[in-house]
Order: structure tokens, then C-alpha cells, then sequence
């Protein structure tokens, strides 16, 4: 699962909400694309990590705070924790919270199902 998820570039090619990723040494650069027709772009830049199993990074952007990953072994597999933890700089996204929460749930959900696709074809 690591090896998925540190390969930050790719990640388009398996999450539907995401429009571009691009890893540049320790920072990330993303673009998400909203159910709503809005995007976000933003970066991530790694904090700390202890791979298999944690790593912490600042968001700047349109989205600024931090966020932080943990996979826990789980039976014959792993469980993965993600506290995202940020606000937005966009006004719009603001305005439209309550269904913007729906909207960010919607990617989050495509995006644990691409994830899971992933690691089931690298396995």
C-alpha cells in the first residue's frame, strides 16, 4: 500500500477526483476536481514519515492546514487512517459548505475505491 500512496504522482491515474498530481521532492502539487464543477489546487509538503506506517504534511493553497496518514496492520491487511484537518481559501467553497462537505465526501469515497483498486492490481 505504501508504495501506492508515495507515488503521489500517479495518483491521477487512480482517483477520479483528481485532475493532476505531480511530486516534486517533498512537496506535492494537486488539483481536485469538485462533483460541484469547482477545483482546488493546493500543495502538500511532508512534514515527517515513517513509511510503512505514518506521515504527516502541511497543505497550502486553496486548502491550508495540516493533514496526517497512518496505516494500522488489520487482519490480512492494512487500515487506513486519514485526519485532514484544513479550510479553504476559496470564498466560494465557503459559501456552498453544506454541500460542499457532500461534494468532498463524494471524492474522498472515489478515491478510497481507486485506492483499493490500486493496491489489488500491485498486489
Amino acid at each position: 500500500m505504501w508504495d501506492v500512496l508515495s507515488d503521489v504522482s500517479s495518483w491521477q491515474d487512480w482517483w477520479p477526483g483528481l485532475s493532476y498530481s505531480r511530486r516534486d521532492g517533498d512537496h506535492a502539487q494537486l488539483v481536485v476536481r469538485s462533483p460541484l464543477g469547482y477545483r482546488l489546487r493546493f500543495t502538500l509538503a511532508l512534514l515527517a514519515s515513517d513509511p510503512p506506517e505514518d506521515a504527516r504534511f502541511g497543505v497550502a493553497g486553496d486548502l491550508r492546514g495540516i493533514g496526517h496518514f497512518t496505516g494500522v496492520p488489520d487482519g490480512d491487511g492494512t487500515r487506513v487512517q486519514i485526519v485532514w484537518c484544513v479550510v479553504t481559501r476559496r470564498r466560494l467553497v465557503g459559501l456552498l459548505r453544506p454541500v460542499a462537505r457532500w461534494a468532498h465526501g463524494a471524492v474522498m469515497r472515489a478515491g478510497e475505491k481507486g485506492l483499493r483498486t490500486a493496491i489489488a492490481h500491485r498486489g
